[in-house]
């Protein structure tokens, strides 16, 4: 009676041990692609899988940076070929959003000692699945260059999410030389971001979209958190005026900005008409992804940069929507158009994310994936 006993509690006790693993793991977000070191999304990671990628580095640093996989490059394979110039797309996996928050992607060429910014997705991420980004011209060329999604949740507790990819590069100049990453919520009870707020990178990069509350209201100054490597300033300066604006065509009327940027690349089709200001007109159906940098009037100007990308793009995934839907379940996720679309809680609003990924489906306020 009591070895029954005893073997029922132990058999009680892993199923509770493991129903503990298997939720924890299945919170928070992991990059999916490009693979992740050690994650069990890459199908070269080997024999040593992470089967928690989702998990916040240590409160304290120790496994900063890449959770402590960076160790083990020398023996990595490569996951991607970056051809330096060309435009990629990073893709996300999870369900536990936090509301948000604010993410950079970086590249280390010395084994993680040092990373360098070239993008930052301030507000908002990572409530979309995908971002494209651009290996700049004047990247370095190298092999097993560390690729790193770093992100800062804007609900919950104060935690830095990283994940790292082994990637080639080719065909750049060699002479960029980025932003350095920023880093907080590792340092201890010092360098603490403060919950309900999107960090505003005071050291963007060149290139920067936004996005969640700072979509139509950019902010005007950069996030200033005490205690902070001094890396992580700018001497006080805002960021960079860069936007993102995703325009839906045919547009039959055309808008008008006022600038003084420089027009480096304009879409198919398109006329535009410089003088004090810039008028365009597109008759193509396409969607198109506008990045504006106009200058910073203080030492330097930007140029801006257009990017298009067909309506028949597999990739592509219409961005997140606040609607004016007040909620109080952080989180929580309503399904709706039989399961093919989906939003979420941010703890004041519903987030509409449209549709789901390809073979999910939204059932019962949870995602699952196609049979």
């Amino acid at each position: 009676m009591a070895r029954g006993f005893r073997t029922a509690m132990s058999n009680l006790f892993f199923l509770f041990t493991l129903a503990s693993i298997i939720g924890h793991a299945s919170g928070h977000i992991q990059m999916h692609r490009p693979y992740p070191l050690r994650s069990p999304l890459n199908p070269s990671a080997g024999s040593v899988i992470d089967y928690d990628m989702r998990s916040p580095l240590a409160p304290d640093g120790s496994n900063f940076p890449c959770k402590g996989y960076h160790k083990g490059i020398s023996d990595a394979t490569s996951v991607e070929k970056y051809q330096a110039g060309k435009t990629y797309q990073m893709t996300l996996e999870g369900s536990a959003f936090h509301g948000g928050g604010s993410c950079q992607l970086s590249l280390s060429y010395d084994a993680g000692a040092t990373f360098e910014v070239i993008h930052s997705m301030i507000g908002g991420c990572p409530l979309n699945r995908a971002y494209d980004f651009t290996i700049p011209a004047t990247a370095r060329n190298s092999e097993k260059v560390l690729f790193a999604w770093t992100w800062f949740n804007r609900i919950g507790n104060r935690e830095m999410y990283m994940n790292c990819a082994v990637v080639d590069i080719v065909g750049g100049s060699g002479t960029f030389h980025g932003p350095p990453m920023f880093k907080a919520n590792i340092f201890g009870s010092t360098c603490v971001t403060k919950e309900g707020e999107d960090i505003v990178f005071p050291n963007p990069g060149s290139s920067s979209v936004y996005g969640g509350n700072f979509l139509n209201n950019k902010p005007v100054s950069a996030t200033v958190v005490e205690g902070c490597p001094s890396s992580n300033t700018n001497g006080g300066r805002p960021p960079p005026e860069e936007q993102l604006l995703v325009v839906d065509t045919p547009i039959n009327e055309p808008f008008t900005t006022s600038t003084s940027a420089i027009i480096s690349t304009l879409p198919p089709n398109a006329v535009e008409t410089v003088t004090t200001t810039v008028t365009e007109t597109i008759t193509k159906t396409h969607t198109k992804y506008v990045t504006i940098t106009l200058s910073d009037n203080r030492d330097q100007t930007h140029t801006r940069t257009r990017k298009s990308r067909p309506t028949d793009d597999c990739h592509f995934k219409k961005p997140a929507e606040y609607t004016d839907e007040r909620c109080n379940e952080p989180e929580a996720i309503q399904c709706y158009a039989d399961g093919m679309k989906w939003r979420f809680c941010d703890g004041e609003f519903w987030v509409d994310m449209n549709s789901v990924a390809n073979g999910t489906k939204c059932v019962d306020s949870a995602m699952v994936i196609n049979a």
